[in-house]
């Protein structure tokens, strides 16, 4: 599956990297849960050292989560929940709750979707955590102000979901190793990005049955699209959760985790 592919980008002794990358999360966890971030209480005056706190404790949070996602992957641990989604409704509700906070940031957010119901079987939470994931992406490599699209659109057997900006974009040698675990064309000491993001993605498309595909042409922006066998509309063999706003509900921190980097406008 794809873990081996994962495995043989790095010289990891993955079991044992999955171990210790859990244990750390877990303790990191437990010194900087989420409540706690949010309790850093200065004068008004230290407003700022404030947020640079909170911005940290998320921060360590997200490389944390991306850090066990990956060892995990590698060490052939990682599962997917089989959930019947409905990704239609999915991906409307997605941009719905996405897009104020995008606004903050000084990007607004395009759509395009499908209006029949879609289903696919994928883990709802890891999606809406990857996609969150490509938006941050697409912010960091596109000027303040740029418009980024979201799109979905259905093949013969496939389900695609589309996000693109007119950024920076890439020339074929980035692009080459885009994918690759660690790749980074930022300096690791300015930005503390560890270079995860799309190896991510791709692992969790493979590993949902789907493609994984990254365009993109230097000056002109990317485009990433995910792809999702789609299910039989008569297949009942799977729980149906149409929207599932549990997947919604409180993920404030999960978006302050993942634009921790990205300071709101004035």
């Amino acid at each position: 599956m794809a873990y081996k592919r994962l495995r043989s980008a790095k010289t990891i002794e993955s079991a044992k990297a999955a171990d210790i990358s859990l244990a750390v999360k877990t303790k990191v966890e437990e010194a900087i849960r989420f409540q706690n971030i949010n309790l850093v209480k200065l004068p008004d005056s230290e407003a700022e050292i404030a947020e640079e706190i909170r911005n940290f404790g998320y921060y360590a949070m997200k490389a944390c989560y991306d850090m066990n996602e990956y060892f995990s992957a590698v060490a052939g641990t990682y599962e997917i929940k089989g959930e019947k989604i409905e990704l239609s409704g999915f991906v409307r509700r997605f941009y719905e709750f996405l897009n104020p906070f995008m606004m903050k940031k000084g990007f607004g957010i395009l759509h395009k979707f499908s209006c029949e119901k879609i289903f696919i079987k994928a883990d709802a939470s890891r999606l809406y955590y990857v996609l969150a994931n490509l938006l941050l992406n697409a912010a960091e490599n596109s000027d303040i102000g740029t418009k980024i699209r979201i799109s979905l659109s259905v093949t013969k057997k496939f389900a695609k979901i589309t996000i693109k900006d007119s950024g920076f974009g890439m020339n074929e040698e980035i692009l080459e190793h885009c994918c690759e675990p660690f790749f980074s064309t930022k300096k690791e000491k300015e930005t503390g990005k560890m270079g995860l993001g799309l190896t991510l993605a791709r692992h969790f498309a493979e590993e949902s049955g789907g493609r994984f595909h990254v365009k993109s042409e230097e000056g002109k922006g990317t485009s990433v699209s995910i792809l999702f066998p789609l299910l039989e509309k008569g297949n009942d063999q799977l729980y149906v959760n149409s929207v599932p706003e549990n997947v919604f509900e409180n993920k404030t921190e999960i978006l302050k985790m993942v634009f921790s980097g990205i300071p709101d406008i004035e």
